[in-house]
């Protein structure tokens, strides 16, 4: 039950589909089973702070293959810890300060259209588990952080956690970009030796792949830039943080990791020039649609150029875009398991297209349309909540703040045009639409009797 097994990411030339050797069996190192046994203690028993921290904690520095196989499930360390705080929401009724939105009903209707449309397509107990156990990860991660998070001390708690971490990852990753070691083996479930690719070392570290990696901390990178703040040591810390996370991302090896922490920092930058954003979107807007009016293929075709470090697998990833949109009636009615078929048109009958490194793909191909216009839609209304913070916040902070959460936000969709989240991973990124939905939530209940329904009101 709840088998959560992913597919190991492969060069093109190699692409196949390899389940998770670790699943349907327990796979614990004695020093990981005690951290996840004081992680949940502090989720059950702490404040909101330190259960922030124990979160963020697991998140970081236990691999996803460490996990517990009880009675048919499978329990990822951070499937754990999600458990122990929902308890800890449900005793202590802290759900009660939760102001239901929008946003909280779209994550809510795509966990359930997620487990309806993939057991629908192969109907089976395993389906069934498989589905249930992945609306876990996102619907679990989501709301626990948008219950703990119910203030500014909370926020600046989880990113001062996320700073401290990032400064104790880089000294991994360093480790192993000069040994070819991966320190985090010692507790199993990530590979000895780095990956290779083109000559270059790829580093892993605790997470599932070194592309998850780096479009982790890329993301995470406008969270420090844009919450500097002006307490004693904090503000070099935050600095430093900045500095790790952008190491992590070049070590990572990877052009997505690298294209991606570049928008953040372009998006962070940006914050100084908002008044003009409408006018930005706009060219933007207008450069693409005069590139594809001048190409001689899609605009898709792009991700085939994308190349930063060499190596890269960029014209699998406009394959599999392009057939995506082409077999359209494949996955659009209830998603489809298999799409190792779509390579056959493109002469890649003997690899296939299955590595679905595209997160709106795997989407739509797991869960079909309605699945994928939730996953979307849930985007756009993070986006539009942040929106109404950084337009009418009276502080400063609380709208750079916003702003940065925001970018954080965008950082994770660029990376979804060439990567799916899997592993550990998925929870960062619905931390961040947690974040947005919390944000939106303060900022409502604190201004709401100065600006009254308009405000209160959901934004168009």
């Amino acid at each position: 039950m709840f088998d959560d097994s992913p597919v190991w990411r492969q060069p093109l030339e190699t692409v196949s589909v390899l389940y998770d050797p670790f699943a349907d069996r327990t796979f614990m190192h004695p020093a990981i089973a005690v951290f996840i046994l004081l992680a949940c203690a502090a989720a059950l028993v702490s404040g909101r702070n330190r259960a922030l921290i124990a979160a963020m904690l697991t998140l970081n520095f236990i691999p996803a293959a460490q996990r517990l196989y009880l009675v048919g499930m499978n329990l990822p360390a951070i499937r754990i810890f999600i458990f122990a705080a929902i308890l800890r929401i449900v005793i202590r009724n802290e759900y009660v300060h939760l102001r239901l939105n929008n946003l909280d009903r779209i994550v809510a209707a795509y966990g359930i259209s997620t487990v309806i449309t993939y057991t629908l397509q192969v109907p089976s107990a395993g389906s069934l588990n498989y589905a249930m156990g992945s609306a876990l990860d996102a619907l679990g991660a989501y709301f626990i952080v948008r219950v703990l998070v119910r203030d500014g001390d909370n926020l600046r708690c989880l990113v001062e956690t996320l700073a401290g971490v990032s400064i104790v990852i880089v000294l991994l990753f360093l480790y192993e970009y000069r040994t070819g070691v991966n320190p985090m083996n010692v507790f199993g479930g990530v590979p000895a030796t780095s990956d290779i690719r083109g000559g270059r070392i790829r580093i892993q570290g605790p997470y599932p792949h070194s592309i998850l990696a780096g479009a982790y901390w890329a993301a995470a990178l406008p969270l420090f830039i844009g919450y500097r703040l002006r307490e004693g040591l904090r503000v070099p810390v935050m600095y430093l943080a900045a500095f790790a996370s952008l190491v992590v991302v070049v070590l990572s090896a990877s052009s997505t990791p690298i294209a991606s922490a570049a928008f953040g920092v372009a998006g962070a930058v940006l914050y100084y020039q908002r008044r003009s954003l409408t006018a930005l979107k706009l060219s933007l807007l207008l450069t693409l649609l005069v590139i594809a009016l001048v190409m001689h293929h899609p605009i898709w075709f792009l991700l085939a150029r994308v190349d930063l470090v060499g190596g890269s697998t960029g014209y699998y990833r406009y394959l599999l875009v392009d057939s995506f949109l082409r077999h359209w009636s494949d996955w659009c009615l209830i998603g489809i398991r298999d799409t190792f078929q779509w390579g056959e048109g493109y002469g890649l009958a003997a690899v296939g297209l299955r590595d679905l490194a595209n997160q709106f793909v795997y989407e739509g191909t797991r869960g079909g349309a309605a699945s994928l216009l939730l996953f979307v839609s849930a985007i756009v209304t993070s986006l539009g909540y942040i929106g109404v913070v950084t337009r009418s916040a009276v502080a400063n902070d609380e709208r750079r703040y916003a702003w940065s959460v925001g970018v954080s936000l965008l950082v994770h969709v660029a990376s979804f045009v060439a990567v799916s989240y899997y592993g550990q991973v998925k929870f960062a990124w619905w931390m961040t639409v947690a974040l947005c939905g919390s944000l939106y939530q303060r900022h409502v209940e604190q201004y709401a009797h100065e600006f009254g329904d308009v405000l209160a009101g959901e934004p168009s």
